[in-house]
Parts: structure tokens; sequence; C-alpha cells
């Protein structure tokens, strides 16, 4: 497989997927979930990166972020790699290699993404409601009045894929 070309502008928003190998269920444990926050703390004070959005699933996770030094790449890799150290399962492959991103074009696709991952517990069936899903970034917006409590989104049918 060849080497994939990642072309991040500094400063411009990313939205991320990373997914766990064969989709196990790696991050179902609220241990799991808090040690990628806390990763995720500790790399945006390293690399200076501002995370916007998030949801953790428990086999995939959504972020997006701007990257003002563009080390997205190097910090990701960080991201998996600490998190592999410190997993109590041991040496077991946790990460797919690769993952997904997608650079952020206008507005319109900001709140799309913004959507996309404050409805994506609903998706999989683990909330009725994005507010009853206590991982992710969606209360952090209703506290600051851009989505109602009782928010549901409309998304498109294969506008989104994971």
């Amino acid at each position: 497989m060849g080497e994939i070309r990642r072309y991040f502008t500094p400063g411009r928003w990313v939205f991320l997927t990373l997914v766990c190998a064969k989709r196990a269920p790696r991050l179902r444990s609220d241990i799991s979930k808090l040690r990628v926050l806390n990763l995720l703390d500790q790399l945006r004070s390293e690399h200076g990166f501002e995370l916007y959005a998030w949801v953790l699933l428990d086999d995939h996770l959504h972020l997006l972020v701007s990257d003002p030094q563009g080390t997205t790449p190097l910090w990701i890799q960080r991201l998996k790699l600490r998190f592999v150290r410190g997993d109590p399962a041991g040496r077991q492959k946790v990460w797919q290699k690769r993952y997904w991103d997608h650079l952020i074009r206008d507005e319109i696709d900001l709140h799309r993404h913004l959507d996309y991952i404050h409805h994506n517990p609903v998706k999989h069936g683990l909330v009725v409601r994005s507010a009853d899903y206590r991982w992710s970034s969606f209360l952090s917006f209703v506290r600051r009045g851009r989505y109602a409590v009782d928010w549901q989104a409309v998304v498109e049918d294969g506008a989104f894929g994971d």
C-alpha cells in the first residue's frame, strides 16, 4: 500500500475519525474513554491544537480540530501509542493503522460535521437523544446555546460513512 499524503493546512478545521482495529470495542469502558480524553488534553497542551468537538464510541471516535502548527499526524500517532502503552489488555492491536481526515471547506461543512459528531451516538443506537450520551461535546454546545437540549439531527442518507 502506498504512502498516504495528508495536506493539513495549519489553522484549518479538520474532521478526524480514528477506528479501533477490526472494529473491536476497545473503547467500551468508561476508563478507556477517560484515558482518551486525558491523552487528548495532554496532547493539546503539548501541540497547541484546538479540540472543538468530539465523540467517543466503543469502536471509534470523531474529532473536529484546528491545528495552528500543522502537527496533526504527529499527535494522532502519539495518541495511539500512549493509549496502547497504558492499555491494561496488554499489547493487543488497538487501532487501525490509518485514520480518516476531511478538511472543512466552509461554514456549512463545519456545521454538517458538528451535527454528525453529535448525532453519532443516536445513529449507532446508543441513545435516543444526543443529550443522553455522556461521551461527547454535545452538552458543552448546549450550555453555549449552539444546540437545544432536545435537538435531533437531520442526516441525509449516505452523507457520511462510518
